[in-house]
């Protein structure tokens, strides 16, 4: 199946990718150099499990070598700028870097799954760089602050029409989630915007290593994921915070509720605290959802309640405008009827099943009932992806990384909640849940 899933993943990534590039350096030679550079470090490290590695006079010439090549066929082969050279080198460098890493410290030999999870973290890091300098870094988050910042000054931040056009400023794109979060923003917009950015970006990579946490992964996992589509805080998007209130669902149930706040879809996942009968898990997360209305109330006014349903009627209609603006959401095909009736069935799908499957389920719901739906909103897959085999897991978040291939993931983790109906342990130590049975399993409801 390993090497089943490697031909598969290389051959997708060499025909879906083949017209992209970074600069004029085509993106599958840059994906296909970081791959070998991994494999050049494994092959020259000496497997020690220590650090500092051993024979780090061999690593630190083939560090050399890797960089002086990269820049060289970077400069001389494609005419590439300085800094484009620069960029490459140390993505290179690192790569040869991870691999004499690997080596010393895990695993003890190349494997199929390791060549499947260098080929995703390669594929990742291209992804997430060309993101980086797309011109659109916390466009989210810049939104969010404009956001606060009218509702500081007194003025509506939702929309009060459709919009007809795309514009570049982010306030334009009006306010989506509850009136709870105004005040919040509306200090973040007070703050510098250098300051408020790294605390922001600090805390969603913070929300979605401890989701991974919550799930079962180790840290060295939990950390790496983050670099996922899913997860990369590249927007500045509220959906990693999201994501770790579906984590802590079996721990603290009334998190599931809270999603609410933030998108109502997110608050889906709440059917699981009604299918395991936790009715004090539910009543709580009920009390403090309106507690938290209650307290901002004076702040933000019945008026913005009233704008908040407003703002969504427009934003639906400024979707029929502008399809763009429904992202990958299955509503942008459906009728209105039809794409209702579809995200009731998810919910109901997912609301038969029990324990770990049930909430998994739930969390695949969400996606298909987000009636504007970007790469960040699939992160709620990730907890019933974890019931795959190392190989099927690695292979979905590979393909699974751009435009509608990102629809992979709910396949994947479909599967994987069927598979899960046999509760087998995860015996590859490249599975991020090695050792285990799948998501949760230290909160498996009894």
């Amino acid at each position: 199946m390993g090497v089943a899933a490697i031909a598969v993943l290389s051959g997708w990534i060499l025909v879906e990718l083949r017209n992209a590039a970074v600069g004029p350096v085509p993106f599958n030679v840059l994906w296909a150099a970081a791959v070998g550079a991994f494999f050049g470090g494994f092959a020259v490290a000496t497997p020690r499990y220590t650090l500092p590695p051993r024979g780090l006079g061999s690593a630190l010439l083939g560090v050399v070598v890797v960089v002086a090549g990269s820049v060289a066929a970077t400069r001389l082969v494609w005419d590439g700028s300085e800094r484009l050279a620069a960029g490459v080198a140390v993505l290179m460098a690192g790569a040869f870097v991870a691999g004499v890493l690997a080596r010393n410290v895990w695993p003890k030999v190349a494997t199929a799954t390791l060549v499947l999870v260098v080929e995703v973290f390669s594929l990742w890091a291209l992804l997430d760089g060309l993101r980086l300098i797309d011109g659109a870094w916390l466009y989210d988050f810049r939104t969010y602050l404009a956001s606060g910042a009218e509702f500081a000054a007194g003025e509506n931040p939702y929309l009060s029409a459709p919009l007809t056009v795309l514009e570049a400023d982010p306030a334009a794109a009006g306010f989506l989630s509850s009136p709870i979060l105004l005040p919040v923003f509306a200090v973040l917009a007070a703050l510098p915007y250098p300051v408020a950015a790294t605390a922001w970006v600090a805390m969603l990579v913070a929300c979605a290593v401890a989701g991974l946490r919550l799930l079962g992964l180790p840290w060295r996992w939990a950390v790496l994921l983050v670099a996922s589509p899913m997860l990369f805080p590249e927007s500045g998007n509220l959906a990693n915070v999201i994501f770790l209130l579906l984590c802590l669902g079996p721990a603290v149930g009334g998190a599931l509720v809270q999603g609410a706040i933030f998108k109502l879809q997110a608050g889906i996942p709440a059917a699981w605290l009604v299918r395991e009968r936790r009715w004090r898990d539910l009543g709580i997360g009920l009390l403090a959802l309106i507690g938290l209305a209650l307290i901002t109330l004076p702040l933000v006014g019945l008026g913005s309640w009233s704008d908040y349903v407003v703002g969504l009627e427009m934003r639906a209609r400024s979707q029929e405008n502008l399809p763009i603006l429904y992202g990958l959401s299955l509503a942008q095909w459906l009728p209105w009827a039809a794409f209702i009736g579809l995200s009731a069935a998810a919910v109901i799908a997912g609301a038969l099943l029990a324990g770990r499957r049930g909430l998994s389920g739930l969390g695949l719901a969400t996606i298909v009932a987000s009636p504007s739906l970007w790469a960040h909103g699939f992160a709620a897959a990730i907890p019933a992806m974890l019931f795959l085999d190392a190989p099927l897991f690695w292979l979905a978040l590979g393909i699974g990384s751009t435009g509608y291939w990102l629809w992979v993931l709910l396949i994947a983790g479909v599967w994987g909640i069927w598979r899960a109906r046999q509760a087998l342990t995860h015996d590859d130590p490249l599975h991020p849940l090695a050792g285990r049975t799948g998501p949760w399993e230290a909160w498996e409801p009894r």
